[in-house]
């Protein structure tokens, strides 16, 4: 559901880009190794129908298997959450995908079932996770990732699943490269109840130029800077935006993320800036205060109570949080 602005900047900028761009990988190859991800996977028609929990997105002349890992959606519930992972690997001083974190490689589909599984039974409303073109069963190459055709393709797919489960109103929600999307996706829909970037590089120009010398040649070529495309967001009272840091957080320079909540905010949205201490030795980590903190804006928490909330819950008390938003979630559906 892309606004016509939005696809005529990506479009533009992808036209740029054509020309540098190949297709990678062998058919098929899975992404859930380390050579698929780092080689990237070329999906054909047939394998990806194989998959119940995929959808097939052609752009620009190519198709792309996009793969989810739902729970509790069904045509009764109009709303659903969509959680956008982190990036799975790291770039060289080249800004070729050269690594791949041994926990991910742990990652599979029963895994990500399961973990989907168990957060539908806690909030009791959908729940989907969503791989990433290139990674964890998605066809694609991850090196591409936030270029205008990996946005375009991840906009048409949320369309899919959304026309699948008769969904009408989402909450997206990302951790750190998830969190970039989401940014982008801000602007490209307007279907948006809440949105929640986290530990997000949401400023890629001020993120570079914090990391300075050593910094990979492409970290913002060809990739669209979600701050950049503030101006574009649609207006919507209803819904709200949070962004969510971690001020000593190693990974992502929480300046750079101020700055897009400033920048959302002097636009004239419903925005908050929650701090809290990031999980890891990095203090990256937030994807589970993400969540929490997308679904109690889902359910009608304000953005206020919602700070208030992380300062009294977070880290420590997670079932009580959780519980007081299952009941507001259930409070909505009598």
């Amino acid at each position: 559901m892309m606004a016509v602005e939005s696809r005529a900047m990506l479009a533009l900028v992808g036209l740029a880009l054509l020309a540098g761009c190949v297709t990678r990988g062998a058919t098929n190859a899975d992404t859930f190794t380390e050579s698929g991800i780092l080689g990237g996977s070329k999906a054909t028609v047939a394998a990806c129908n194989k998959a119940e929990t995929s959808v097939w997105i052609e752009v620009e002349g190519r198709g792309e298997c996009i793969r989810y890992y739902p729970a509790g959606a069904k045509a009764a519930v109009k709303h659903a959450m969509i959680y956008f992972h982190g990036d799975v690997a790291g770039r060289d001083g080249s800004g070729a995908l050269r690594y791949v974190g041994p926990e991910v490689l742990k990652i599979n589909e029963v895994g990500l079932l399961n973990r989907s599984e168990s957060i539908f039974n806690i909030f009791g409303e959908p729940y989907i996770f969503f791989a990433r073109p290139g990674t964890l069963g998605s066809s694609g190459y991850h090196g591409d990732r936030m270029s205008p055709r990996n946005l375009e393709i991840i906009d048409s797919a949320v369309d899919a699943i959304k026309a699948k489960y008769g969904l009408t109103e989402l909450t997206l929600v990302g951790q750190s490269g998830g969190g970039s999307v989401v940014g982008a996706l801000l602007a490209m829909r307007d279907d948006i109840r809440c949105g929640v970037v986290a530990s997000a590089s949401v400023a890629l120009e001020d993120l570079a130029q914090s990391r300075g010398a050593g910094l990979p040649s492409d970290m913002t070529a060809g990739q669209i800077d979600p701050i950049d495309l503030v101006h574009e967001i649609p207006v919507d009272p209803k819904r709200t935006i949070f962004v969510v840091g971690d001020p000593d957080d190693e990974i992502v320079n929480f300046g750079s993320q101020r700055k897009y909540f400033k920048a959302v905010q002097k636009a004239g949205h419903r925005v908050q800036l929650v701090t809290a201490e990031g999980r890891g030795s990095q203090r990256h980590g937030l994807s589970t205060l993400g969540i929490t903190i997308g679904y109690a804006c889902a359910f009608g928490d304000s953005k206020e109570r919602i700070t208030d909330d992380t300062k009294t819950f977070y880290p420590e008390r997670w079932q009580d949080w959780w519980l007081h938003i299952k009941e507001r979630g259930a409070s909505r559906h009598p």
